[in-house]
């Protein structure tokens, strides 16, 4: 007895799997009636946006090239770390050959970095200018540790770039209340 209501179970839900087979199919084709074809056309896919700190190699107007490690954008200018000295710069997009704007504008428009804006308008002290230099580089530091934290590393790797991180961003944040000392105690420049 048990044996045959087995069998009746199994073939009932056998029964119920093909008609909900069927039936699922059924709608599907419904679904994507050629009226709807058009919504799921094929789309051009999205252009990629690239971030940032990445070693690029650039060439300008005149053919000269350089490797650099980009650092961030806006509009008009890049900053980047030139490779061979580690120097910062501040470069006008429009100066870059054709296909070097286009490498850099696949990178998103992250503006530049306000401080050292300030720092090349001449209008910071030494003291000023050395901080600001010291709180841009750690982003530079922090940028490169997190971009090798997303690399895939292991736990133990993980951790102490974490740490490394950590200790970067305390340094920093000395660096920025010594800069605010400075610039309350000084006279306000016109």
């Amino acid at each position: 007895m048990i044996g045959f209501i087995k069998f009746l179970f199994v073939l009932c839900l056998g029964a119920a799997l093909i008609y909900g087979a069927f039936y699922f199919q059924e709608r599907i084709k419904e679904f994507f009636s050629a009226e709807e074809a058009a919504v799921f056309a094929p789309v051009e896919p999205r252009q990629v946006i690239l971030g940032f700190p990445d070693e690029v190699t650039l060439t300008n107007t005149d053919g000269v090239t350089i490797d650099v490690l980009l650092l961030a954008r806006n509009e008009s200018f890049v900053q980047f770390e030139r490779r061979s000295d580690n120097k910062y710069f501040k470069y006008a997009i429009s100066y870059l050959n054709t296909e070097s704007q286009a490498i850099v504008r696949n990178y998103e428009d992250t503006g530049l970095f306000k401080e050292r804006d300030v720092n090349l308008a001449g209008t910071l002290s030494k003291e000023e200018g050395y901080l600001i230099e010291k709180i841009e580089k750690i982003d530079v530091e922090v940028l490169k540790l997190k971009a090798e934290l997303l690399s895939g590393v292991g736990d133990a790797a993980q951790r102490t770039l974490r740490r490394e991180i950590t200790d970067l961003i305390i340094k920093q944040e000395s660096f920025r209340v010594e800069l605010e000392a400075i610039k309350s105690s000084s006279p306000e420049k016109e």
